[in-house]
């Protein structure tokens, strides 16, 4: 097994990564960074998909 960064959005893209990552039998870290963008509702979606998924996320916040 080897463990995987998925760099996570939250969009179909790259849940899919994660989903496929999964799949394979891989250890799954997920990545999303919080950059002030306008769909911050995809953060939230990568955050549920990463618990449902049992991946260890981090979401740092942007920098000022």
């Amino acid at each position: 097994m080897k463990k995987i960064l998925v760099l996570h959005s939250g969009g179909m893209d790259s849940t899919t990564c994660l989903y496929q990552a999964h799949a394979l039998g891989h250890e799954v870290v997920s990545l999303g960074i919080d950059y002030g963008q306008s769909l911050s509702v995809e953060m939230l979606f990568a955050s549920q998909q990463c618990l449902k998924k049992g991946s260890r996320g981090r979401n740092p916040p942007q920098s000022s």
